[in-house]
């Protein structure tokens, strides 16, 4: 049987789910109570799920080096940065984690988990200002 580092499968987990929830409620029928949803809106709610999942990738990724004292791979970098490029948030809160998730690419791990932490909390304040987005993300 072949081992794999447990960083690596959790971040392997992450992108899987993430593409799953991708390709999900894709339909214009997946519309807000009320009505429909403004460019904004969506635009948020995109840069939301962006930026959690992306956030998790990189924890789940600098807390496995952490432990083994290394740098974090440059091609997971590219990858997470240019997730992040792809979205545009509207939102100061989104842009703000937006942000800090870019600037903790370039960190030591640990300094990448604390940018995580504070990432999470910014995530749940906007959450708990929007509860739309909290069924984007599994528990």
């Amino acid at each position: 049987m072949w081992s794999v580092p447990t960083g690596r499968l959790v971040a392997l987990v992450v992108v899987v789910v993430g593409l799953a929830l991708a390709g999900c409620g894709g339909s214009s029928h997946g519309r807000a109570k009320g009505g429909g949803e403004s460019a904004s809106e969506r635009a948020d709610a995109r840069a939301y799920y962006v930026v959690a999942t992306s956030s998790g990738m990189l924890r789940a990724e600098a807390a496995t080096l952490v432990v083994r004292h290394r740098r974090l791979d440059r091609y997971r970098r590219k990858d997470i940065a240019r997730r992040l490029a792809a979205v545009a948030p509207r939102d100061r809160d989104l842009r703000a984690a937006r942000a800090a998730l870019r600037a903790a690419l370039d960190s030591p791990p640990r300094a990448a988990l604390r940018a995580t932490s504070a990432v999470n909390r910014i995530l749940a304040r906007y959450a708990k200002r929007h509860p739309e987005v909290v069924g984007l993300l599994p528990d």
